[in-house]
């Protein structure tokens, strides 16, 4: 297995809670940590896979307008075109 090494810079604050997180669930290291929510995201299968977060989808304005049904602004209702 070939491993790579990655520079990661950190604030302050964020390292601050990576070492209260290390001292209260007894892990070994800052890295193992962050080794541990990188596994989390990408590779175990669950809710943290279904994550909405990050950035939106850019809208495509020309595949909208060809489109026969669109959802309103309240309650998100289909209406015909």
């Amino acid at each position: 297995m070939v491993q790579n090494k990655i520079t990661l810079t950190l604030t302050e604050p964020m390292l601050k809670r990576l070492e209260l997180e290390k001292e209260r669930f007894s892990y070994e290291s800052v890295q193992e940590i962050i080794k541990e929510v990188l596994r989390d995201k990408f590779f175990r299968e669950g809710p943290a896979g279904d994550s909405k977060r990050g950035r939106p989808k850019k809208l495509d304005y020309d595949k909208s307008l060809g489109m026969k049904k669109v959802f309103t602004k309240d309650g998100g209702e289909v209406v015909e075109i």
